[in-house]
């Protein structure tokens, strides 16, 4: 490698890279030629068939079900308009300190009324309802799991996620922060033995980040105090059931309190309870998917954050990640256009032919409309003047001809091939009678510009 390249291999690309490496099997990725389905195969594994919308329609509908679970833990009398306006920005935090976020007084003074009230409330239920309340936390970190395991970058093996910590415990730092009003998770604990924590972050959007804050800010200590008496209770009828601590809830966000059989000590989560929260697709299989989702559709992303951000700040790179996939999947809308991958996120469902089709006559469009011949000094010339006046978006007048809809010649060919393939009607620069969907337009100009700067460059 020439010793320029290796100031852009930054520590960025070597988490994608280093992080995600294979656990414990071959891994095989393949990509439809649109690049929308994903294929995965692994020897830990059966044959994995991604759809790229039907994934981010997945982790949407889990953020309105993690939403939903948390205002099941509030009950309807409550004051929930209070919590409702409660977002990221309501806590204040300072991530080079170790003490947790919910034990700073300033956040104390607004979560201590919630915190009483919720209590007060808790402590009139009957012992099924106390359990069943249990129950619904315990179905609301199953949901954080699965929203966890998403667009955030490339998560960590179960085994991490298990310990994540939002108060520091036995020597280990916490794992949340808040950090510019966006919650931020890092420094899980390594899987190396040469080393306590392992410096990876992941910035999660502001409906994942403000359910778990309020979650671990209100619920988490009424939580604690209501598991303590109905292990009491159980106790009480079953005096060969172990007086179990719940010391554990105060540091670590996976606890279990409850459980009608007692196996182990310690109440928090394993590895094997992550893999099963997350269904089908277990921890290392997320793994692999998200890494396969930054190479195919972030690169300009990522040499983007390689060259703008600082090489030793890591945490920053990694968070300009994080963005730039809430972006692709449209969690979030970002203010960095640059973080976006080149190919529209809500891409209708064209076939893959229809695509190989495109690929192929758009440089030949390319090519002859624009006159793309006379040597490398008229080319560029050209280039020039066709990136200036974008006319394949915005139309042009051509000799004795005006045109009126959106965009040229190219543009409608190349729009038309995306929806019809080989079939595509005789008149083709008259568009559909409700128009050419905006995203399929999107696609068509994307191809036209990448085509056109490839042949520029």
């Amino acid at each position: 490698m020439a010793k320029g390249q290796w100031g852009r291999f930054s520590a960025l690309w070597y988490i994608v890279y280093r992080y995600a490496k294979l656990d414990n099997g071959t891994t095989h990725i393949k990509w439809s030629d649109n690049g929308r389905i994903l294929h995965f195969n692994a020897t830990y594994k059966s044959h994995l068939t991604l759809n790229f919308h039907e994934f981010a329609l997945e982790k949407s509908l889990a953020i309105d079900n993690l939403e939903n679970l948390l205002s099941s833990l509030f009950p309807t009398s409550f004051n929930t308009q209070e919590i409702k306006n409660m977002t990221v920005s309501s806590f204040t935090d300072n991530p080079h300190r170790q003490e947790s976020l919910f034990a700073r007084l300033d956040n104390q003074k607004s979560l201590r009324p919630l915190i009483e009230a919720l209590s007060e409330h808790l402590e009139r239920m009957s012992k099924a309802k106390k359990i069943q309340f249990l129950q619904r936390c315990q179905a609301f970190l199953q949901e954080f799991v699965c929203c966890f395991y998403g667009p955030h970058g490339v998560p960590p093996r179960a085994g991490q996620t298990s310990f994540l910590q939002f108060s520091p415990h036995r020597g280990f730092p916490r794992n949340i922060f808040v950090i510019e009003n966006t919650v931020v998770i890092g420094n899980l604990r390594a899987k190396q033995r040469r080393k306590r924590n392992y410096e990876a972050y992941w910035a999660l959007p502001e409906r994942i980040g403000r359910s778990i804050l309020v979650y671990l800010g209100i619920v988490r200590e009424a939580e604690e105090s209501l598991a303590s008496q109905v292990e009491k209770l159980a106790q009480i009828h079953n005096p060969k059931r172990r007086n179990r601590s719940l010391e554990e809830m105060k540091y670590y966000v996976f606890t279990r309190p409850y459980t009608r059989s007692v196996s182990k000590e310690s109440i928090c989560w394993t590895g094997k309870m992550v893999n099963k929260a997350l269904g089908n697709m277990e921890a290392r299989v997320y793994r692999h998917i998200m890494k396969a989702f930054i190479r195919k559709h972030l690169h300009c992303a990522m040499d983007w954050i390689v060259t703008n951000l600082p090489d030793d700040d890591l945490m920053l790179q990694q968070v300009y990640l994080s963005r730039a996939l809430h972006a692709l999947f449209r969690l979030v809308e970002t203010p960095e256009a640059a973080l976006v991958t080149e190919w529209p996120c809500t891409l209708s469902d064209i076939p893959s032919n229809h695509f190989k089709q495109t690929f192929f006559i758009t440089r030949y469009l390319v090519l002859s409309h624009y006159g793309l011949h006379g040597g490398q000094a008229k080319i560029r010339q050209i280039c020039s003047r066709i990136k200036a006046a974008l006319p394949f978006i915005h139309g042009e007048l051509g000799e004795g001809m005006a045109w009126e809809e959106l965009g040229d010649h190219v543009l409608v060919r190349v729009t038309s091939n995306l929806i019809y393939g080989k079939s595509q009607p005789s008149f083709l620069s008259f568009p559909p009678f409700n128009g050419y969907p905006e995203e399929i337009i999107s696609a068509a100009a994307t191809l036209v510009r990448l085509d056109l700067f490839k042949l520029w460059n």
